[in-house]
């Protein structure tokens, strides 16, 4: 007989029972609600002589185990607790027989049979209480691995902290006692946004691990970097019953990773700037126009909603909006006065080959910086060159680098004219708004046209 499987077998009940009482294992016959026999082995264990006295000191099954192990439930809903053990046979369903001051774990396997046209039940259980406190002594002793190498923290279902560590209270700046109870949003740097921890509740509330870096802030307003693991931890229903965080901390390497980057964008920023003044100064005009096109550009860009990150990329690329010039001739680019057809085409290939220098970066500054060498000449109406894109087909960063570009360009002198007066400049971007320029950032520039001067004057020939 085979004690997990649920096939009902139909037996002699006096010869079961006799072999029954003779088991070596405590057993008991029931019909899933109460006991109906208990035999010798389990008898003794308890320290009952007969089955009558046993039950009239047990009456239900609720009464012989004192605590459940992994939530098995006896008698509780629509459901038989020894149908639990019979479908759920992919977990064990340990329990604990308590007797004075002994107590043993046993691991309950059930057998169905019919008598009567009855359906009973013998349950055998296997004593694993030697294997279930090894199980525990190496559980804690691991336990202890990781509070001494990990920052460890507990939540419960609603990220309620429940338990940290020690190394989580070094770590963090609070005590124990400011952190349970309290939201683990508690340590929320604000640097992390908001979007990546709404990823990590989706996932571990859909039961899947996560795992991250999270920047967080100590008590004292400070940040750290951790490499975060976080586990839902779930009953043997599958109820996420609380969460694990693990943790590793790696400030150093993000503090270093962080000044790297930082010197890496400021090498970038200055590279970008010389190279800008270069091709400036190789036309005759002077590194300061490609300095005012980037404040331009910059304030422009703000004005038209672009985030701060994104202004501050536009402001590094926009000096190389010109670098292709390096490619013209001299006799084209200095020339005073007007070119003819054939130099104005060779002329117009520094948008190109401004692209082409810069086209195959990965760096998010110099991919930007592409894209203003490739279409600062670009039109709103299509009439511009070198593709003769119109509207939004034109990069925001293209259409913002051309009004700071020709508003420069008109302000100051160059081989083959003087600076335009102030009414000129703005007779000519409203003659052009809607047909060389795009139309709302036009409206924008004369909002601000204060700040326009500003620059101008702050960055003076």
């Amino acid at each position: 007989m085979s004690p997990m499987t649920s096939h009902t077998q139909t037996v002699d009940h006096t010869c079961f029972e006799s072999v029954f009482d003779l088991m070596p294992s405590p057993c008991i016959i029931t019909d899933g609600s109460k006991m109906l026999r208990a035999n010798r082995a389990l008898l003794e264990f308890i320290g009952f002589d007969s089955n009558e006295a046993f039950f009239e000191h047990y009456q239900c099954l609720c009464e012989l185990f004192k605590e459940a192990r992994n939530y098995l439930s006896f008698c509780k809903g629509e459901r038989l607790w020894v149908d639990e053990i019979l479908t759920e046979t992919e977990r064990d369903h340990k329990i604990m027989i308590q007797q004075g001051s002994e107590t043993r774990i046993f691991l309950p396997k059930v057998q169905a049979y019919t008598f009567a046209d009855m359906k009973q039940y013998i349950v055998v259980f296997e004593d694993v209480t030697s294997v279930d406190r090894l199980q525990n002594r190496l559980l804690q002793e691991y336990k202890e691995a990781v509070d001494r190498s990990a920052i460890v923290s507990k939540t419960d279902a609603r990220g309620v902290i429940t338990f940290v560590n020690q190394k989580f209270c070094d770590i963090s700046g609070y005590s124990e006692e400011e952190l349970v109870g309290q939201p683990h949003n508690i340590i929320r740097h604000p640097d992390m946004a908001a979007a990546v921890f709404k990823e990590m509740w989706g996932m571990i509330s859909e039961k899947k691990a996560w795992s991250g870096i999270v920047k967080n802030r100590t008590k004292s307003g400070g940040a750290y970097y951790v490499d975060t693991v976080i586990n839902p931890i779930t009953d043997c229903r599958g109820n996420i019953v609380e969460y694990i965080g693990i943790r590793h901390d790696i400030t150093t390497i993000e503090t270093a990773k962080s000044n790297l980057y930082a010197e890496i964008e400021e090498t970038q920023k200055t590279l970008l700037y010389r190279l800008g003044e270069i091709g400036e100064i190789r036309s005759r005009d002077t590194a300061s126009h490609v300095k005012r096109v980037a404040k331009y550009s910059r304030m422009l860009a703000l004005r038209a909603g672009l985030d701060e990150k994104e202004a501050s990329i536009l402001q590094l690329a926009s000096p190389m909006h010109d670098i292709g010039k390096l490619a013209v001739p001299d006799h084209i680019l200095n020339k005073e006065g007007y070119l003819t057809d054939g130099e104005r085409k060779v002329m117009q290939t520094h948008c190109e080959n401004g692209y082409n220098i810069l086209k195959n970066s990965d760096r998010p500054i110099l991919k930007a910086a592409a894209i203003v060498a490739h279409q600062h000449h670009e039109k709103w109406d299509g009439s511009g060159y070198p593709r003769g894109l119109e509207s939004e087909e034109i990069h925001i960063y293209g259409r913002i680098t051309a009004v700071a570009d020709v508003f420069d360009a008109l302000s100051m002198a160059r081989p083959y004219k003087e600076p335009w007066s102030d009414s000129d400049i703005f007779a000519y971007f409203k003659d052009n708004r809607g047909t060389f320029f795009d139309p709302r950032l036009i409206d924008l520039f004369f909002e601000h046209v204060d700040d326009f001067l500003a620059i101008r004057e702050l960055y003076s020939e």
